[in-house]
């Protein structure tokens, strides 16, 4: 039946990276817009339903669930904490329900190969490897510190870059910080007193 509404994921409100979400929202509705206009799809206009994730598993649950049996979408898309992905993925799958995840990089998000779950991010363990690759083309570098966040994105992320550097000889030390954290003075400071030679962020917003 018409309009066909398609669901998106956002994190539109904190600790989400909302500056993220809101472009996400934005490229959306753009879209929506232009297929609109081009005369839609199988003779149908279609609806974005936008739901704010929040940036939270537990909330990226409930409103996938929210999205399929209440909104009546037939696809989803979006997403952008991998943490958010990794947690509704499920649910979409387990209704035959296609989402194609933006910006969630977590290898697990396609690692297991669910039938209705694809991705347009690149994975987690190829971008940590450009990283550490790239830090060892820097001269003089023996230590880096490695910022990252405590999700489903920057734990496998830092683990991975801490792993690489290491087997090629180089010290590292990981700083975990929660999303949303606006104080970054503490963890600055043991940062210093580690004296690294290069610090790799990986934080989103």
């Amino acid at each position: 039946s018409c309009p066909i509404k398609i669901g998106g994921l956002a994190p539109l409100s904190a600790p989400g990276t909302v500056v993220g979400g809101e472009a996400m929202r934005d490229a959306m509705m753009i879209a929506e817009s232009d297929i609109n206009a081009d005369g839609g799809v199988l003779g149908c206009d279609i609806e974005v339903v936008i739901a704010d994730t929040e940036g939270l598993p537990e909330r990226g649950v409930a409103v996938m669930e929210k999205l399929i049996t209440q909104d009546g979408v037939v696809a989803v898309g979006g997403g952008y904490h991998s943490s958010v992905g990794v947690a509704s993925k499920d649910v979409a799958d387990a209704r035959g329900i296609p989402v194609v995840f933006a910006e969630t990089w977590n290898d697990t998000i396609t690692g297991d190969k669910q039938k209705y779950i694809f991705r347009i991010a690149p994975l987690s363990s190829w971008v940590s490897s450009q990283s550490w690759q790239f830090a060892l083309t820097v001269p003089d570098v023996e230590k880096v510190a490695i910022l990252a966040e405590n999700t489903d994105y920057g734990i496998p992320a830092s683990q991975e870059t801490a792993r690489g550097l290491e087997e090629n000889g180089v010290d590292s030390v990981i700083f975990s910080v929660d999303i949303g954290t606006q104080d970054y003075a503490g963890i600055v400071q043991r940062i210093i007193a580690e004296s690294p030679d290069m610090i790799i962020t990986l934080v989103t917003g």
